[in-house]
């Protein structure tokens, strides 16, 4: 959920509504910064980019609004809009280049300890587990099923090229 904070000086902006921290500097959001992993990070960068301690880390001193207080017109809008589809694309990608370190740590695992690259029953656990949050956050649960079992497709090929890799 969007926040505003307001001084006599600063007039920040910060989108909550994702899995991240999306900032700028100013309420007119034509500066749209990146993405951050934590409230505490979001406003750190917020003070860096003002050069003040004055903005706070205390949630309950932010404004919660569902728009700045000024008409926007439609193409800042639009440049606003994809301005966050940007950012949450860059979250979406960093988050996938997170779960696949991850994931070749398990690959390494499985291959120095002789286990098969894919497990059919947590897959199929985990595509159950998607679908269900998929409901519960709107999204179409058929199209959650597809883009796991890409990332789980890319995955085993990882894990097939590691233990191919170790026997080498």
């Amino acid at each position: 959920m969007p926040y505003t904070w307001k001084s006599d000086k600063y007039d920040v902006w910060m989108d909550c509504s994702g899995p991240g921290f999306i900032v700028s500097p100013d309420i007119t959001r034509s500066t749209i910064r990146t993405c951050y992993y934590s409230f505490e990070e979001a406003v750190e960068a917020l003070r860096e980019w003002h050069g003040t301690t004055d903005i706070p880390t205390d949630r309950t001193e932010w404004k919660y609004s569902e728009f700045p207080d000024r008409s926007v017109s439609p193409n800042d809008e639009l440049l606003r809009l994809r301005a966050s589809i940007d950012n949450l694309d860059a979250v979406l990608l960093h988050t996938l280049a997170e779960r696949f370190k991850l994931t070749q740590q398990v690959g390494v695992l499985k291959a120095n300890n002789d286990l098969p690259p894919s497990d059919k029953a947590r897959e199929a656990r985990q595509i159950e587990r998607l679908r269900s949050l998929a409901n519960e956050a709107g999204l179409d649960p058929e199209f959650a099923e597809k883009f796991l079992n890409f990332i789980v497709a890319e995955v085993i090929r990882h894990h097939e090229q590691i233990r191919s890799e170790s026997t080498d």
